[in-house]
């Protein structure tokens, strides 16, 4: 799950400023430990998260669905938009952390939390900037690796600008 759930993630629209995501064992504790209570509702988390329930959908694909949002984003009107908050939340240039729990519930089926560092969804703020990959990279991800920012060289990739 964990090198899947990562993976989910940069595959749509090109973003200027979009960090590479990685797995992080304290959120998926975290993640774990809400999804172990059984309950669809936000919480248990210090950053952001997205939460879905069902009986026959895997982690990934609730992933792909929140990617899919993406088709019902307002670019001409960018911030929050409660059809839009699962994508805003996995597109956010700075999330750049993961971790996901699952838990199977009596009620629920399968009880899926992701939570995010960092926290996104601002009002008035786009996810990230519309703009060819890797062009806007901060200092802290001066990388480019498979159209992201990355913290660290890869092989055969170097600063931008170089």
């Amino acid at each position: 799950m964990r090198r899947s759930a990562v993976a989910s993630y940069g595959s749509n629209p090109t973003a200027g400023n979009m960090q590479m995501m990685q797995w992080d064992f304290g959120l998926e504790q975290e993640a774990q430990a809400w999804s172990d209570k059984c309950v669809f509702a936000h919480g248990g988390s210090s950053g952001g998260q997205n939460i879905a329930t069902g009986f026959s959908y895997t982690v990934e694909q609730h992933i792909d669905f929140w990617w899919q949002e993406y088709t019902l984003y307002n670019w001409s009107k960018p911030g929050f938009a409660s059809t839009t908050g699962h994508f805003t939340q996995v597109a956010w240039a700075t999330s750049n952390r993961i971790g996901c729990g699952i838990s199977e519930c009596p009620s629920l089926g399968k009880n899926i939390v992701c939570n995010y560092l960092t926290t996104a969804n601002y009002l008035s703020y786009p996810p990230y900037l519309p703009a060819p990959a890797c062009t806007a990279c901060p200092r802290t991800h001066p990388y480019c690796l498979n159209n992201l920012c990355a913290p660290a060289p890869a092989p055969d990739t170097g600063p931008l600008g170089a």
